[in-house]
C-alpha cells in the first residue's frame, strides 16, 4: 500500500460533506483509520466517495473490501446509482476545496 490523500464523504451537523482524508491506497480503494469512532479503518470508493467495509485493523478491512460479496454489492449499486452517486461526490469534493 501507498500513502494518498484523498476525499470521502461524511454527515456533519445533518449534512453530507467532502472531507480530505490522509490514509492509503491499494489502488482499487483508499484507507483511513477514523479516530473519532474506536480508531476503525474504512475502505472508500474512490468513485463516490464512500466507505464500503470498516474494520479495526487496515489489513482486515481490506479483505472485507476485496472480498466477492463486497464486489457484487458495489457492482449492483454503481449499475443502479452510479452516475447519480459520483455527481454528487463531485459536487461535494468541489464544495470542500472551495471552503479552503
Amino acid at each position: 500500500m501507498k500513502k494518498a490523500s484523498f476525499y470521502s464523504l461524511a454527515r456533519f451537523e445533518n449534512r453530507t460533506v467532502a472531507v480530505l482524508r490522509n490514509g492509503y491506497t491499494d489502488g482499487a480503494f483508499y484507507y483511513f483509520r477514523d479516530e473519532r469512532y474506536c480508531n476503525t479503518w474504512h475502505a472508500i470508493h474512490p468513485l463516490c466517495g464512500l466507505s464500503v467495509a470498516a474494520a479495526y485493523t487496515r489489513k482486515e478491512c481490506a479483505e472485507i473490501a476485496h472480498s466477492l460479496d463486497v464486489l457484487q454489492r458495489i457492482s449492483t449499486v454503481l449499475e443502479e446509482r452510479g452516475a447519480e452517486l459520483t455527481k454528487a461526490f463531485e459536487r461535494a469534493v468541489t464544495a470542500a476545496k472551495l471552503e479552503v
